[in-house]
């Protein structure tokens, strides 16, 4: 029985990561540096230092989720497609208010941050972080 829920969970998880499933966690000891943010995924926090509640993504989001909507500080974008991460002020990537370009991992300026409500990848990079 245990073999058979191991691999559930396995399947699960696999499944979860092929459709990008996004991920809010509470981790006030979290930070960019500890490896965090998973390849692959664009990583926002609610502090300026890469700590607290964060938020992870791997796929484009047409709303965050409630918990974290209007509270990113800082952000770390780790996805491997060599895409930029444009993030909007509104539901339904409306609204741009910043870019990330791949492998930035950045504190948002201050008159930027406190607006990511969703989010999509893009190959334009042109006034990205």
């Amino acid at each position: 029985m245990k073999k058979i829920s191991n691999r559930i969970v396995a399947v699960l998880t696999s499944l979860a990561m092929l459709l990008g499933v996004s991920f809010a966690v509470g981790a006030s000891s979290a930070s960019a540096d500890d490896n965090t943010c998973w390849s692959t995924y664009t990583c926002w926090w609610a502090n300026t230092n890469f700590t607290g509640t964060y938020y992870a993504s791997g796929m484009d989001q047409s709303q965050w989720p409630s918990t974290f909507q209007n509270k990113d500080k800082s952000v770390w974008n780790d996805g491997t497609s060599g895409q930029a991460i444009h993030v909007f002020r509104y539901n339904l990537q409306v609204g741009e208010v910043y870019c990330v370009k791949k492998g930035s991992k950045k504190t948002i300026p201050s008159d930027e941050r406190n607006y990511g409500s969703s989010h999509r990848w893009t190959f334009t990079t042109s006034g990205c972080l």
